[in-house]
């Protein structure tokens, strides 16, 4: 049998394939490893102008190295972080017609390429390539068994590789990620960013897509959503899908359709001030940001004007967990909430309102998730005193109505541990404009609007104004660069922006918000004329939020672990890696539907802090394994549903009016248990009970909209 070494030999002898010495190449860059399997794929699909090219082969001193063609632009991922605020829809159209073109004709050789992910598109001048094909196969080679019908990126992969593990891809997985694809181009954002990896198979096979963009065009809509079916049968073929696009990219109404706000060219006689920056500026009529009266309306003017606010940030400062959101004033359309974090932390909207600080308490060692206590290692006998470093719910301090024996006792100042966070964030949001926009001054260019709660008076807001100033977020204390806004204010706003996608946004429409965050608030609406909006009924609210589903997770392994137990493991800080166990694999998971639903918990490291001979005895017969199953799950959830639902239904008694949407917002509304037990108890009531996109990051992609160049003014 000939080897892989003398075939490549003989074809580059044979000049079937071309042969570059290693030294004529200046500067090599390794994009990846494999076999090279795939190269009689390659030479098949080398001469479309919409495929990476292969160009030959060379050779270092020990290994075979494909040549391939460079693409100056890196991949599509990163070329949309860096260009989508400025792509138009036309762009976007033929990007994705570049995309379909070369799929096309891979289809056409009977070849499906089984990982098109945006990482596997490159860009060359403004023109998409498909390249990778690392996994890729002809169609007869296709094996029930084959690990490449299971290997790539998750959020592209068909949910029928999910359901069935001898699932033989087709034409029509390449479909599937397609339109994936689709979507990823209409937003900008990577697919299912808001949602944990852990799970992320789980929504998939379920039925979970993303929700479509405001302003896309309803036919490119449609295509990407009948791409991305869950039955294969269903998915059009890549000729149809080539045939829209054509059809889309000919249309002149399509032009129309555009999410980018109405601009004007400069006209050079213009004494309109206008950075070197951008090109453009954004007519008089949208200069206004959301504020309570009309003095404030022509400060945040002033500062649109004179300031040349280009980007706004809206940052969730919370209790227990934080996060941001931002949006060039150009792209109204296209909020992006940050999912990537400097401790490691990818695909979470939100990082933990916590610090770690040294031995002296006062340099920060870690902040966000990093900074709480992970699964204990049995050699680590420095965990109790980071325990002794650790500073959370630092924020109480700026609550006047909380009783100050009932604020939490710090080993440094509140002040400097409000300041050092906001530090530590603020380097992200730094990092994270910079990243998108190189060319834009933070101080100069960036308004950034913090969310508190309601209850915060005028002097903890002054006092969160100074921390922020000495964080070095704003270039002084009185900068009009930065802006505050209540949690509920927020909330509102998102939600109001959802209802227009709804086709809801009617003046006299009444809508309800139900904020399922470490509580839960609820109020209802009412959408004024030029978008302001009204309260209905006073905000209600109660302590019966997320954490007490984990609260009664607790009572839960009380019942199996004993007092002693609960406390030591709490006092050492291990109880809170059990309970992101509980929210990771049980708490959002869970339907209600499935009554063969089972978890086992393991809790083997845990058996230092077990001191009762009898539980230890129980536990060594079950393997240090706890199971919850549906009925455990029911127990856990009903009481807090149930406090939710009273509230609700409180809400809907006291408006004595039609509620045409009620909004789900907040880490909980994704709890599948909890959306079917409102639908099941309210839809006869309300028509339109919704979760907007990224519920976790409504309150700072709230922000951001509060803070855009548009009249939105809440009263």
């Amino acid at each position: 049998m000939t080897s892989v070494k003398e075939w490549i030999e003989e074809k580059i002898k044979n000049k079937y394939i071309r042969y570059f010495k290693y030294d004529e190449f200046s500067q090599v860059v390794e994009i990846g490893r494999g076999g090279f399997g795939v190269l009689k794929l390659l030479r098949e699909i080398e001469d479309h102008p919409k495929i990476n090219r292969f160009l030959g082969i060379t050779k270092d001193s020990d290994y075979y190295i494909l040549v391939l063609e460079y693409a100056n632009e890196g991949n599509l991922r990163d070329y949309l972080k860096k260009k989508f605020t400025y792509l138009r829809w036309n762009d976007k159209i033929q990007m994705a017609l570049d995309i379909t073109g070369g799929l096309k004709f891979i289809h056409s050789k009977e070849i499906i390429h089984r990982d098109l992910h945006s990482k596997n598109i490159l860009v060359n001048n403004g023109k998409l390539l498909i390249a990778d094909f690392g996994l890729s196969k002809k169609l007869a080679e296709i094996t029930t068994n084959s690990v490449g019908n299971r290997q790539g990126m998750i959020e592209y992969i068909e949910p029928q590789c999910f359901k069935n593990k001898k699932y033989k891809k087709d034409k029509k997985s390449d479909i599937y990620s397609l339109g994936v694809l689709l979507w990823e181009i209409s937003s900008g954002r990577i697919p299912f960013s808001d949602c944990s990896r852990d799970l992320l198979d789980y929504y998939i096979k379920n039925g979970d897509r993303e929700d479509p963009i405001d302003g896309t065009p309803p036919k490119y809509q449609k295509l990407y959503q009948e791409c991305w079916n869950d039955e294969p049968k269903s998915r059009p073929d890549i000729e149809k899908v080539y045939e829209i696009l054509s059809q889309l990219n000919t249309e002149n109404s399509f032009y129309l359709q555009s999410s980018q706000p109405h601009i004007h060219n400069v006209d050079n006689n213009s004494n309109s001030k206008v950075s070197d920056i951008d090109d453009f500026y954004i007519t008089s009529d949208r200069l206004n940001i959301n504020s309570r009266n009309n003095q404030n309306s022509r400060q945040n003017q002033k500062n649109y004007e004179e300031n040349n606010i280009r980007i706004v940030v809206g940052l969730e400062f919370g209790l227990t967990y934080s996060g941001f959101s931002y949006c060039h004033v150009k792209e109204k359309g296209n909020v992006c909430s940050n999912d990537i974090w400097h401790g490691g932390e990818y695909h979470q909207l939100k990082t933990n309102t916590v610090l770690q600080y040294d031995d002296e308490c006062n340099n920060v060692k870690l902040w966000g998730a990093p900074a709480m206590v992970k699964k204990q290692n049995r050699r680590n006998k420095r965990q109790n005193n980071e325990e002794n470093g650790r500073v959370e719910l630092f924020l109480l301090h700026l609550s006047d109505s909380l009783a100050e024996e009932l604020k939490p006792k710090l080993p440094v100042d509140y002040k400097k541990a409000i300041t050092d966070y906001l530090r530590e964030i603020g380097e992200v949001i730094k990092d994270t404009i910079k990243a998108r926009w190189p060319l834009f001054d933070y101080f100069k260019n960036v308004l950034l609007v913090i969310a508190v709660p309601a209850e915060f008076s005028e002097n903890a807001k002054a006092i969160m104004r100074i921390c922020t100033f000495n964080a070095g977020l704003i270039k002084d204390e009185c900068s009009t660069n930065l802006q505050f806004i209540t949690e509920s204010e927020a909330v509102a706003a998102y939600c109001m922006e959802n209802l227009k996608g709804q086709n809801l946004a009617q003046a006299g429409t009444n809508f309800m918000v139900v904020d399922c965050g470490d509580r839960i608030d609820v109020i209802t609406c009412k959408l004024l004329s030029n978008d302001q909006l009204g309260e209905i009924t006073e905000k209600s609210g109660d302590s019966c939020g997320s954490t007490f589903i984990d609260a009664e997770f607790i009572k839960y392994l009380r019942g199996i672990l004993g007092d002693v137990s609960i406390d030591l493991l709490r006092d050492n800080g291990q109880m809170q890696y059990l309970v992101q166990q509980f929210c990771n694999y049980c708490k959002i998971p869970f339907t209600g539907d499935d009554q063969d639903f089972s978890y086992e918990l393991d809790i083997e490291h845990t058996k230092r802090y077990i001191k009762d001979d009898n539980i230890r005895n129980t536990l060594e017969d079950d393997e240090w394994v706890i199971e919850i199953n549906f009925e455990t799950m029911k127990s856990i959830f009903e009481p807090v549903i149930r406090n939710i639902l009273n509230l609700i239904k409180a809400q809907l008694d006291n408006a004595q009016e039609t509620i045409s949407a009620m909004f789900l917002v907040g880490d909980f509304s994704e709890s599948k248990y909890l959306q079917k037990r409102i639908k099941q108890e309210f839809s006869h009531r309300v028509f339109n009970i919704l979760v907007p996109l990224q519920p976790t990051a409504a309150i700072s992609r709230g922000a951001v909209i509060y803070g855009l160049p548009i009249k939105s003014n809440y009263h």
